[in-house]
């Protein structure tokens, strides 16, 4: 019975044996007949795909609007080229609003291809890379249809920025500070205005958005972002400045010369300012460059204890009264130089003389607390008030006081030349020399507590002084005035100036 049972296992693990070689062949014929028919679908395909492949771009292969079919790399650059140059002239208008716009073109944007040898090498290897089956995809549906390879088109960043920033920002409303002023014994607030600053990244981006989805190298409309620009001086920097802590007036005529226009110009230029903790305020940089081209005129001003015409003459009022406003505000006067010779709105010592690149009056805010420089120009009359948080014992009082040291006088008379025309002849009192000091007088309660010097001055004396005027289209006249003034001899000057004219 056992062996019977052997026997009977032993006959059906043949089976089995026999059953699974004879699914083995059959799996395997059936892999060859698949591997069969795929080299045949392959070999169809690369027959296909290689009787549709040329050494040149594909037939119905487009970049933008410019048909590339069977040209060679090179050629489609240069047709590439060709378009993109003609779409440079198309008129671009770039918007704020209705009422804002500027009319640019394409080559004034900086418009580029971003990646155009890239661009070129995609149109020639369409149905040249990937597979067999992909490829003729490709080929089938370029040949129902034409394929467009877009444009990438980018805008040059720094081109767009700098065209923005010259013929766009004009157009843009400025930010308007707040101001303080003082009105009826009190300290008056006005609050200030945003203004307009544009989104360069954003119109950047919107640009670009635009060229590669809806432009087509024709004339379009862009729209220019713009954000909101607060003010640099807001009204939350001035909510604390309250008090006035020093303020001083000096005359300087407001008659139309330009002298006083040198004067209103520079003030416009110092006041309206916020000077932080411990800031310093250089007042020679505030003024600008003396220079026609930021509104100053030729007027009389001090060089080498003389009296010359030069543009901004007469800004050193600005800084004179500016530096006895600081004085009574208490600031830290960090440099100041007196005149070289003495001038006439105020006391020996409390000038403060500017030259442009060579002498400076600088101070600094010495508060724990920000302060705010404002300039008045009213009836001929130069104010500076220096507000900002009184920190000072209500009791405490200071003044100044001019000590005339010793002083000196020149005997003679001299002549020198101004950029005006022959016959203009100017006498110029002569200056006494001198050298002087200020004192600080600080009293509390009314009673002096401290008495000290806080500079000290020199002034040269000049002579009595003719400024002659030299301008003339006579060439000889010229000449003949210039040598008589070299001479200092006045009957040489006078007979000059008198043949010149025809006396």
């Amino acid at each position: 019975m056992a062996k019977q049972k052997q026997r009977m296992s032993t006959r059906r693990r043949k089976m089995q044996i026999r059953k699974r070689k004879i699914q083995a062949i059959k799996g395997g014929l059936l892999l060859v007949c698949i591997l069969m028919i795929y080299g045949i679908i392959q070999l169809v395909l690369w027959n296909y795909v290689s009787r549709n492949t040329t050494n040149a771009i594909p037939r119905g292969i487009y970049i933008g609007e410019t048909d590339v079919s069977g040209l060679s790399v090179d050629e489609a650059a240069k047709a590439v080229d060709a378009a993109v140059s003609g779409y440079q002239e198309a008129s671009i208008l770039l918007q704020f609003d209705e009422n804002r716009t500027l009319t640019t073109s394409a080559q004034e944007l900086g418009v580029t291809i971003a990646d155009e040898k890239a661009v070129i090498q995609k149109a020639y290897n369409y149905n040249r890379k990937g597979s067999l089956f992909k490829r003729w995809r490709q080929i089938r549906a370029r040949k129902k249809e034409n394929q467009v390879i877009a444009i990438p088109f980018a805008v040059n960043a720094e081109t767009l920025t700098n065209l923005l920033t010259q013929k766009c920002t004009p157009l843009l409303k400025a930010p308007v500070n707040a101001t303080l002023s003082r009105e009826n014994d009190a300290t008056v607030l006005k609050d200030g205005e945003n203004g307009e600053v544009i989104d360069f990244e954003k119109t950047i981006k919107t640009v670009n958005q635009f060229l590669n989805k809806d432009w087509k190298g024709a004339d379009g409309t862009m729209a220019i972002a713009v954000s909101d620009e607060e003010p640099e001086i807001k009204s939350d920097d001035l909510s604390g400045i309250q008090d006035l802590l020093g303020t001083y007036t000096t005359f300087y005529s407001a008659d139309g010369t330009a002298h006083a226009h040198n004067v209103e110009i520079g003030a416009t230029n110092v006041g309206g300012r916020i000077i932080a903790s411990g800031e310093e305020v250089s007042v020679d940089q505030a003024l600008k460059s003396r220079t026609e081209e930021n509104g100053y005129e030729k007027a009389g001003s001090y060089e080498s204890g003389t009296v010359v015409q030069t543009y901004g003459g007469g800004i050193c009022q600005v800084s004179t009264t500016l530096y006895n406003a600081v004085l009574y505000a208490e600031l830290e006067v960090e440099k100041r130089s007196p005149h070289s010779m003495r001038v006439s709105y105020v006391d020996p010592s409390r000038d403060a003389a500017i030259a442009e690149g060579l002498t400076d009056f600088v101070f600094k805010n010495s508060y724990d607390t920000p302060v705010y420089i404002e300039s008045v120009l009213a009836d001929g009359y130069l104010t500076f008030n220096i507000y900002g948080k009184e920190t000072r014992d209500s009791g405490r009082t200071i003044d100044f006081e001019s000590e005339i040291l010793k002083t000196e006088d020149m005997d003679g008379t001299t002549f020198v030349t101004v950029n005006q025309p022959i016959g203009y002849f100017v006498q110029i009192a002569p200056y006494q020399g001198m050298d002087a000091q200020l004192w600080k007088i600080v009293y509390q309660d009314g009673e002096e507590v401290s008495r000290d010097v806080i500079n000290t001055s020199h002034y040269q004396a000049t002579k009595l002084t003719y400024s002659v005027g030299i301008q003339s289209d006579s060439a000889e006249a010229v000449a003949e005035v210039k040598n008589a003034i070299a001479s200092q001899d006045p009957s040489v000057v006078q007979t000059a100036v008198n043949k010149a004219l025809g006396y």
